[in-house]
């Protein structure tokens, strides 16, 4: 009888720590030491069930030395349960404090993120109305210089006019760069056609774009970093891949922003190739994006073009319309 009790407690508390176990395994990341431990925990919980119908048979007597394995037996099973149940605690409070450090290192990244920001509208500002005027009134102060006798003064004025003219023009663009009112003010789709159409005009790049977002307005975190981003993949393609042609598609499906950008140049052998290229760099445009819980995918190979995609989650992101 004593034994039959027995062996029935260990049976239950071999089953419960193997399914422990086995339940453990995803935390463990498949860790092969603890994927064998978890396989004998299940042969030795097997085996203690295939005694079972031995004891009813009386194929196994109940002798003091069987009833002392079998309870011994109970306590070795008892021990594991009470083991892995500490142990799952500790992976719990594993995953708690990783996910406190993935939250922490967001708000980190948010913070420089947003101190970037702030700092780029603060030096645009003291461009457009600090440097802007002056220059603005010294145009004027040399459209009210009487006409000179001398033909090479009136020369002299022509070329001071004419670089007051450009470094007006260089402020205002600098400004615009630093932190871009349409952006700001009429959102992702705005500011990026105003970029492409300028950098356009100036180069012999194509662009074609898709979207279904015209009017469509985001989190301004979201917004900010994909127009970083897409920046700078331009500006990676202007310099770089020698490409005459540059397609990006935004399509918004459900909850998801998804982003292709292709261009038809020379391509990149690597993914490190492009991490040690000058400029924003792919470390930074991972950052850009991993702090509004984006990613970005590139596809590689020289001499094929080069291709981006963003995924963009916006569940959490307010969105709104004009």
């Amino acid at each position: 009888m004593y034994l039959k009790i027995a062996l029935l407690l260990s049976i239950v508390m071999q089953v419960i720590t193997a399914l422990i176990a086995v339940s453990l395994i995803h935390k463990t990341r498949f860790n092969v030491s603890w994927i064998l431990l978890t396989i004998a925990l299940l042969l030795m919980a097997i085996r203690r069930v295939y005694e079972l119908p031995q004891v009813v048979d009386g194929i196994i007597v109940d002798s003091p030395f069987n009833l002392f394995a079998s309870w011994m037996s109970f306590v070795i099973s008892l021990c594991f349960l009470v083991a892995l149940i500490f142990v799952r605690k500790i992976f719990n409070m594993i995953v708690r404090a990783e996910n406190a450090r993935k939250i922490m290192d967001r708000k980190v990244l948010d913070a420089i993120i947003k101190a970037e920001e702030n700092e780029r509208k603060r030096l645009a500002k003291e461009l457009h109305d600090g440097l802007g005027p002056l220059l603005s009134n010294l145009k004027m102060t040399l459209s009210a210089l009487a006409p000179a006798p001398d033909e090479n003064q009136q020369e002299l004025i022509r070329n001071m006019k004419q670089v007051v003219n450009e470094s007006i023009m260089a402020i205002r663009e600098i400004s615009n760069n630093l932190s871009p009112h349409v952006l700001e003010n009429f959102g992702l789709l705005s500011a990026l056609k105003a970029f492409t159409g300028k950098v356009g005009e100036g180069s012999k790049i194509r662009f074609d774009m898709e979207e279904n977002i015209a009017d469509k307005r985001f989190h301004p975190n979201l917004e900010i970093a994909l127009y970083r981003v897409l920046c700078e993949l331009v500006t990676n393609t202007l310099k770089h891949s020698g490409a005459t042609e540059v397609f990006i598609r935004i399509n918004l499906s459900g909850e998801l922003l998804l982003i292709d950008y292709y261009d038809n140049g020379a391509g990149i052998e690597s993914e490190k190739q492009l991490s040690g290229s000058k400029g924003m760099g792919l470390s930074n445009m991972v950052s850009r994006l991993k702090s509004v819980n984006s990613k970005i995918v590139f596809n590689t190979g020289a001499g094929f073009g080069f291709a981006a995609h963003l995924t963009c989650p916006i569940e959490n992101q307010a969105l709104t319309t004009f």
